[in-house]
C-alpha cells in the first residue's frame, strides 16, 4: 500500500495499462481482443470484475486490489512454513517462529516486494505457483482426485496470467 501514499494511481506502466483495457472492457460490456496480450487476459478480467462489482474505476482500484493479492503470498508462505513444521513434528511455539520468519522475509525482501506492491501479473502467479506446486505434491502423495481438479483450473489460468511464470510453473511441476 506504500505507493498509494504518493498517488491514488497504478505505480506502474502495466498497472495503467490493464486499468485501460479493463475501462473498455466494461465501456463494450465484453473483450475485444485486438490490443492484448496473451497475458493481460488476468489482470484486466480481475480489474474489470473488481471494479464492476465496487463500483470504483479501475484506474483507482488498480494499486490497492494488487496490494492485497500481493499479501497473499505472505500468509501463503506463513502457512506453509507451519505446515512443514507441523509434519516435522515441531513444537507449536517453534512452528508459529517459522512461519513469522518465513512471512517477515517475503514481507522485506525487495524484490518479492517490487513485484508484489503494485499492479503486475507476477503479483498473482507467485501466489498461484506455490499454490499449484501444493495441490500437485498432495496430489502425487495421496492421489485423490480432487486434488486434481484443483490443480486443472489454476493450470488453465497461469497461461494468461503471465506467459514466463507459467514456464516457471511447468519446470516447478516438472521437478516436483
Amino acid at each position: 500500500m506504500v505507493p498509494l501514499w504518493w498517488s491514488p494511481y497504478p505505480a506502474t506502466l502495466d498497472g495503467l495499462g490493464y486499468a485501460s483495457l479493463a475501462e473498455r472492457v466494461l465501456a463494450n460490456s465484453g473483450i475485444t481482443l485486438s490490443g492484448f496480450r496473451a497475458d493481460a487476459f488476468a489482470s484486466t478480467l480481475i480489474l474489470s470484475i473488481s471494479s464492476a462489482v465496487t463500483g470504483e474505476g479501475p484506474l483507482v482500484l488498480a494499486q490497492p486490489l494488487y496490494a492485497v493479492i500481493g499479501a497473499a503470498p505472505v500468509i501463503v508462505g506463513y502457512l506453509f512454513a507451519r505446515r512443514l513444521g507441523t509434519d516435522r513434528g515441531w513444537a507449536p511455539s517453534r512452528t508459529r517462529l517459522a512461519g513469522l520468519v518465513v512471512a517477515l522475509t517475503l514481507a522485506v525482501d525487495g524484490i518479492f516486494v517490487r513485484r508484489t506492491g503494485v499492479p503486475d501479473d507476477d503479483t498473482l502467479t507467485l501466489l498461484l505457483i506455490p499454490v499449484a506446486a501444493y495441490i500437485a505434491y498432495q496430489y502425487t502423495e495421496r492421489g485423490h482426485e480432487r486434488w486434481l481438479g484443483a490443480l486443472i483450473p489454476l493450470l488453465i489460468v497461469l497461461p494468461i496470467t503471465h506467459t514466463f511464470s507459467t514456464l516457471v510453473a511447468g519446470l516447478t511441476l516438472t521437478i516436483l
